[in-house]
């Protein structure tokens, strides 16, 4: 007696073109009783094709007789299928989820057999006899950037087009903060009243901030478990404040039990990784379109880079990307996202009023804050001569400096207040230059990758008294004796009135 599958219609309701939309035409075979499946048209995509069934399709595709297990189906192929299996698959329900239904189909196909067709080509044709068929991605073949995965689909043999369902990634990012510390508020951690962008300037040992993302993609539904890890890694110019992390969904905190902070041991070439193992599960519970974020900071050391070189900072987004895995198993990478802090400096030659190097002179480098007050800023060096004098790691903001130590015989220099600005967008420094504000100086930017700026400023010599013994002391000591002999008159002018 041939098996009929009763419920076939009610099982190509719940279960058929699970992960695709189709297109087909009445019920027609070639000359060799075959249909025509025309895989989907997603690019850079391969497919397998697996045969779980094979049966005797009626006019109107919705009996399928004569039902036995196929090429790829769990039981001995050309067998009947039993009728607890065929009402297993009637019974999902039409309500259930692709992924629920999937849970029941899986159990009757083995994905570890010869698929019946492939590897198939995007939008190619398979021949193939009246059956229940499943879809998939050849293994390995979507491990580049960017990629994913398609849903298996599960779809009968007639004539018909997969159009497999959209399967997204996350939306990955990467942020610096960048605040001029004269004209905005300084930073307190990872907040701060700054511009958020790609690049930024920023003083050596100040905390810059920066921020990661990833927006999750709608196609999270489609799975079980969805797994998340931001990959960061700076050059060796950052030091990073590793308890300065703050992990958030859409703007509020998430419990620290939910991710891991690696900071050690890593051999990718990462500084540190935060790992979600499954951002669906509690206390996360992410669901489509949330925004993940981490924040942190990390300052510029005594390695950093000074000009147009600039220090960065790289993310990748490693995700979830087979929505057939449990989220332990396959995952892709994103492109690469980057950020770039520069840093500068300012050279100070000291010379004299003949334009000569001069020696014994000390200085400070003060930069004014928003607050009023002012901070001694910059890594200084002096050269073995003691006559040029280097500060390290400077940003744009107005700055004072004071002479604090006078040579020998020259009069103490004015302060010289100036202002460095820059321009950088995109993560190109574009220019840096310096504006005296107060004090005479000029300042010249350093051709060298825009590094920093030089300038030279000027002791002049004290005006000498005159010498021992010469004519200014005789004038002296005249103008002297003069004034004892006045004084003399008066006294005895004073005293003969007395007397009298």
């Amino acid at each position: 007696m041939k098996k009929v599958w009763k419920g076939f219609a009610a099982a190509i309701a719940a279960t058929g073109f699970i992960g695709a939309t189709s297109a087909y035409a009445a019920p027609a075979t070639d000359a060799d009783g075959n249909y025509t499946i025309t895989m989907p048209s997603q690019t850079d995509h391969t497919y397998e094709v697996y045969q779980i069934f094979v049966g005797t399709l009626n006019d109107d595709g919705t009996v399928l007789s004569d039902v036995k297990w196929g090429k790829n189906g769990t039981g001995t192929e050309g067998a009947e299928v039993a009728d607890a299996v065929l009402n297993a698959l009637t019974n999902i329900g039409e309500n259930a989820t692709d992924t629920q239904k999937l849970a029941v189909i899986e159990q009757y196909v083995n994905l570890e057999s010869m698929p019946f067709a492939g590897p198939v080509d995007q939008a190619s044709q398979v021949k193939a006899p009246a059956g229940y068929y499943l879809v998939k991605d050849t293994d390995d073949s979507q491990t580049g950037e960017n990629q994913n995965y398609t849903k298996y689909i599960v779809a009968v043999a007639n004539d018909l087009t997969l159009t497999a369902k959209a399967t997204t990634t996350p939306t990955p990012n990467k942020e610096i903060m960048d605040i001029n510390d004269t004209t905005e508020t300084p930073a307190t951690g990872t907040t701060g009243n700054g511009t958020w962008g790609t690049d930024a300037d920023w003083d050596m040992g100040d905390q810059i901030p920066f921020r990661l993302s990833a927006t999750l993609p709608a196609s999270i539904s489609e799975y079980n478990t969805y797994k998340l890890t931001f990959h960061d890694s700076m050059d060796a110019g950052l030091t990073l404040k590793s308890d300065s992390f703050v992990v958030k969904k859409n703007g509020t905190a998430i419990s620290a039990n939910a991710y891991t902070i690696v900071t050690s041991g890593l051999t990718d070439g990462d500084t540190f990784e935060v790992r979600f193992a499954d951002v669906k599960a509690a206390p996360v519970n992410a669901v489509a379109n949330d925004v993940i974020t981490v924040e942190y900071t990390a300052a510029l050391n005594e390695n950093a880079v000074l000009g147009a070189d600039g220090n960065w900072n790289r993310m990748t987004l490693e995700f979830s990307n087979n929505p057939n895995t449990d989220g332990e198993g396959d995952t892709g990478t994103s492109e690469e996202f980057s950020v770039v802090a520069f840093t500068f400096q300012t050279v100070v030659n000291k010379v004299d009023n003949n334009n000569q190097p001069l020696t014994g002179a000390e200085f400070t480098l003060q930069k004014h804050m928003k607050d009023g007050t002012k901070v001694t800023v910059g890594h200084q060096t002096v050269n073995e001569a003691g006559t040029t004098f280097t500060w390290k790691g400077l940003d744009d903001g107005t700055y004072t400096l004071s002479e604090t130590k006078v040579p020998n015989g020259y009069n103490k220099m004015k302060d010289v207040t100036f202002t460095i600005t820059t321009v950088h967008g995109d993560k190109v420094l574009t220019s840096i230059n310096g504006n005296a504000v107060d004090g005479v100086i000029t300042l010249t930017p350093e051709n060298d990758k825009n590094t920093g700026l030089t300038t030279t400023v000027v002791n002049k010599q004290g005006s000498n008294l005159p010498e021992t013994g010469g004519m200014g002391t005789t004038v002296l000591y005249v103008a002297g004796a003069a004034i004892v002999l006045i004084a003399g008159i008066g006294l005895a002018v004073a005293l003969r009135r007395r007397q009298a």
